[in-house]
């Protein structure tokens, strides 16, 4: 098990309290148990995906994916059902189903997110959208403005070389 720093302080501090308390009980280390949710990744085979899916599934929850099929097939774990199409208009699988969660991946077209949004809405309860880097303006083109530092530091002086 890969430890994450958040483990290690959590599992510290818990240890702390727990010797200080005098108690030696390891339920000072459970974590409360959750209400398992039938979860829509949609993607979940790149980016982030494949790390939400085994999250999700070590929660408890049961884990639907929806994509192409073409990244990584086979590498999803054999609990996670796979629901194939395409965002360009091949949603159907998505049709008449209904999820806790759909989380959205990154798309690269704002009607991939409409289309889907679309079919979903009645069928979920909570829609997480994970921006894609569309939020960030275009930097491909050199700004012919010029561009102010706003620095806090005082500017330096350079000194002339001395005449001699």
């Amino acid at each position: 098990m890969k430890t994450t720093r958040r483990y290690f302080i959590k599992l510290s501090a818990a240890a702390g309290g727990a010797l200080g308390l005098g108690t030696r009980s390891t339920m000072v280390f459970a974590e409360e148990p959750v209400k398992p949710l039938r979860i829509l990744i949609l993607g979940g085979t790149g980016f982030t995906g494949p790390y939400q899916v085994r999250y999700a599934l070590s929660r408890g929850h049961k884990v639907t994916t929806f994509n192409r099929g073409k990244t990584h097939p086979g590498k999803l774990p054999n609990e996670v059902e796979q629901l194939i199409g395409d965002r360009n208009g091949q949603l159907d699988a998505l049709k008449g189903r209904k999820w806790d969660v759909a989380i959205d991946n990154p798309t690269t077209l704002p009607a991939w997110v409409r289309d889907a949004a679309q079919i979903l809405k009645e069928n979920v309860e909570r829609y997480v959208f994970i921006s894609t880097i569309s939020v960030y303006a275009d930097t491909s083109k050199v700004s012919m403005k010029p561009h102010r530092s706003r620095s806090t530091t005082a500017p330096t002086r350079t000194r002339r070389p001395s005449k001699q």
